[in-house]
């Protein structure tokens, strides 16, 4: 699949936009599945993270990978704040499937 110059110009924002709303999703998430967890025996909160946080790490890729020699400072910029701002969210994202990972999903 090609990448027209149209849709490549707007992967600096990716970091910037995906990484927040999956550590939102994730957030709330993690209120609702525990209770699933412990009655079902599964980990989906843990896995529901993890994918949330390949996904955060992958939209930071993309938003880094648009930095070209040819790009204007701004979007220069705006893509290197992008891709820092959701390797954060990537880190708050695998302190959270730490936290499910450690804490006992029935103990509530």
């Amino acid at each position: 699949m090609k990448v027209t110059a149209q849709r490549r110009s707007r992967l600096h924002l990716t970091g910037l936009v995906a990484a927040p709303a999956l550590w939102a999703l994730t957030t709330q998430a993690a209120l609702l599945l525990p209770h699933a967890d412990c009655r079902l025996g599964l980990t989906l909160s843990l896995l529901a993270t993890a994918l949330a946080a390949l996904l955060s790490l992958a939209s930071a890729g993309l938003s880094l990978a648009s930095i070209g020699p040819a790009r204007p400072r701004m979007r220069v910029f705006l893509g290197f704040i992008s891709g820092l701002a959701a390797l954060i969210f990537t880190y708050a994202l695998l302190l959270q499937m730490a936290a499910s990972f450690l804490v006992d999903r029935c103990q509530a």
